[in-house]
Order: C-alpha cells, then structure tokens, then sequence
C-alpha cells in the first residue's frame, strides 16, 4: 500500500493543533499530550519544520509553536516535501532507476498518471481542511502504542541505542 510515511502523518497531526501566526503558541509537551506523540521525537521534527518555515518558535515563560503561515496557505504537499524531501514520490513504482519515458517499466504510465493525481490531491488539500475534520472529530490522537518508523533518520537521531552507538563511534 503507497502512502505517505508515519512520520508525515504524525506532522500533520501535530500541526493541526498549532495556532496560526498571531496567536497563542502552544507548548511542544502539549502537542505530545493531545496527540500521544514521544515528546523527544516530536522536537526534532518540529525543530525541521521550523528551519522550512512552516513553524515558528517563540521563546520565552509564555512560548512554544505557532504556525509559520497560515494553515489555508499549507498544502499537504509542502509538509510532505518538508518532512521527506522534494522527491519523495518515487519516479518509478517499482523503483527502477532508469524508467523514463524513452524506457518505460510495465507500469510506466500508469504510475506517471496516478503520482500526478496524488500531487495534485496533495497540493489542493491544506492544513486548514485537516484541521476542520479533526474539529469535527473532536481530535485525533494515536490509536495504538506508538513505535518509532524503523527508516525514519530522526528516530534513529532520539533512540537511546542510537546514542550510545553513537558515542561509541565518536571514541
């Protein structure tokens, strides 16, 4: 099944309960508590979508996140490009290197069809919409027992293990 990271789908959870620019900064141990999102990861992932701008520290007793714009003007594809890189659709669904349109895999074009539909569906769907659906949902928090993505960079960057390991290369 083809769909966007679990690390992807935890920024955009957590960005629905920030407040836009303006108003009242929210605490990254809150965000935590309302979502069940690790604290630990939770900054560091914040801490990447700060230097993309799509939020904004304040620092301070009365400080935490905000918003970097305003959630109409968020498109889901800006976060996921924050959060995976620019090419975070694959060119090839198989993932062969050189399918291109001169040398075309079996599903060449259905896959060039399907990823410009996703993009498309991604850069017309905002932060704002998410935020009116969990709204209505009344707030959604992770359902089972959160466990870091096994692929994901910044969980590896969290884990103890990945510390001492680390620390030991460092030696």
């Amino acid at each position: 099944m083809l769909s966007l990271s679990q690390t992807t789908g935890y920024v955009v959870l957590a960005l629905s309960r920030l407040n836009p620019p303006g108003g009242t900064p929210v605490r990254v141990a809150h965000i935590a508590e309302l979502t069940g999102i690790p604290q630990p990861y939770l900054q560091k992932v914040m801490h990447r979508l700060a230097t993309r701008g799509l939020v904004t520290t304040v620092r301070g007793r009365s400080g935490g996140l905000l918003l970097g714009r305003d959630p109409r003007k968020i498109s889901l594809m800006q976060v996921a490009e924050a959060v995976e890189g620019r090419q975070w659709l694959p060119a090839c669904i198989l993932g062969l290197e050189d399918c291109s349109d001169l040398r075309c895999c079996p599903t060449h074009e259905f896959w060039k069809v399907e990823r410009a539909k996703i993009e498309e569906e991604l850069r017309g769907t905002v932060l704002s919409d998410v935020i009116d659906f969990e709204r209505v949902r009344g707030g959604a928090k992770l359902k089972t027992r959160w466990k870091p993505p096994v692929a994901d960079p910044l969980v590896r960057a969290v884990t103890p293990k990945a510390r001492r390991k680390t620390a030991r290369k460092e030696c």
